[in-house]
């Protein structure tokens, strides 16, 4: 490991600085900003040794994370994203070490707010997770503290629902067919966002309006071995069909309108955008496309166990505990008809009068004499 200068404060000027790489480098007047300014320098170098990393701050942390020096290829709107929710994290645990940080920290942080959503929870949590793996990755952390944990605001916001009228509204906004395109995929397929984003022209059936995912390329895979099978209306299918053309067999299919491919956080940023210009709920997510799918189907009258299927569930299970929300108005009427001994197929007697009424109705019109103009 070479020698590493130490910063000196040069009291005539004011100012913290260090001898880097036979330069003379102004850091800051601040001793603690000076500091954090130099352990950049050094982690730009790769000249962190293990005791250097150990005393890593969760505020030096971010700070690196956040510098476009260390990840130049990423866009000016996702920088600005991750700098409004990451700085205030910072400064909360500005002194704490990296390495002391919890799951519970980042929990406890994320749930102190009154006046952030669950939605909003969501994404700091997230983001924080992202910036901790980056540590990881860089060897600024022996273990990520996020690892295997789950978000603790993921299902909340999984289970909303996106009416058909909501849904419409959505695609009108949305100024891209690339977007559109992918927005109807998730919402007429019911599949996972990550299954969506890794679509190749080799999953895609040539006779059949589906696609086929291998064991090892999806998220149950691991679990069931079994391949997932995506359906697709024929409309969706044609597109994907005539995107995979121009594609090689391992291309990615689905793909933004700079010819990337989507992932979780462009899409949740565009969703986000599409929702504040069509007025709906802002806590919705893009997750949600797939539960209003299978609650959709549900509420319809379809079979349970082909809208499991449909969705890559092996059993219908989840499906009855997370996916099925029967509106209370049909609650009260299966109440009624099973006190009225009826069976689910026949109408309810209040129907029944109902519809012969409107049939009396009717006659009387057709047996009342016309009236002429003179009144006669």
């Amino acid at each position: 490991m070479p020698r590493k200068p130490k910063p000196w404060y040069w009291k005539t000027r004011g100012c913290f600085y260090v001898q880097f790489n036979g330069k003379q480098i102004k850091l800051n007047p601040d001793k603690e900003t000076a500091w954090q300014m130099y352990g950049r320098l050094l982690a730009e170098e790769g000249m962190l040794d293990r005791d250097e990393v150990s005393k890593m701050t969760v505020a030096l942390a971010i700070d690196l994370f956040l510098d476009p020096v260390t990840r130049p290829g990423r866009q000016a709107r996702t920088l600005k994203t991750y700098t409004k929710m990451l700085e205030p994290f910072a400064m909360e645990f500005q002194n704490k070490k990296l390495d002391a940080l919890t799951h519970a920290d980042v929990a406890s942080y994320c749930s102190r707010s009154a006046d952030w959503s669950d939605g909003y929870r969501h994404s700091v949590f997230s983001i924080i997770a992202t910036a901790m793996r980056w540590c990881r990755d860089k060897g600024y952390l022996e273990a990520n503290p996020l690892a295997g944990a789950k978000n603790p605001w993921a299902e909340s916001r999984r289970i909303g629902v996106i009416e058909r009228d909501q849904f419409d509204r959505l695609l009108v906004v949305i100024p891209d067919a690339e977007f559109r395109l992918l927005e109807r995929v998730f919402y007429f397929s019911g599949c996972r966002p990550g299954e969506a984003y890794q679509l190749k022209p080799r999953h895609l059936d040539p006779i059949e309006n589906k696609a086929t995912l291998g064991p090892k390329e999806h998220k149950t895979g691991h679990r069931t071995g079994k391949p997932r099978v995506i359906r697709f209306p024929a409309d969706i299918m044609s597109e994907l069909r005539a995107l995979a053309a121009k594609l090689g067999p391992d291309d990615v299919i689905l793909r933004n309108t700079q010819g990337r491919p989507w992932n979780e956080f462009n899409v949740a940023t565009r969703f986000r955008r599409a929702l504040k210009r069509a007025g709906l709920p802002k806590g919705l997510v893009p997750y949600n496309n797939r539960h209003s799918f299978g609650s959709g189907l549900v509420n319809a009258g379809y079979s349970t166990a082909h809208v499991a299927k449909a969705m890559g569930h092996t059993t219908d299970r989840k499906l009855q505990e997370v996916y099925f929300h029967e509106e209370e108005s049909k609650m009260d009427s299966m109440i009624e008809r099973w006190a009225a001994g009826q069976k689910p197929g026949q109408p309810q007697q209040s129907d029944v009068i109902g519809q012969i009424q409107v049939l009396l109705d009717q006659l009387k019109k057709k047996e009342a004499p016309p009236c002429n103009s003179t009144g006669e």
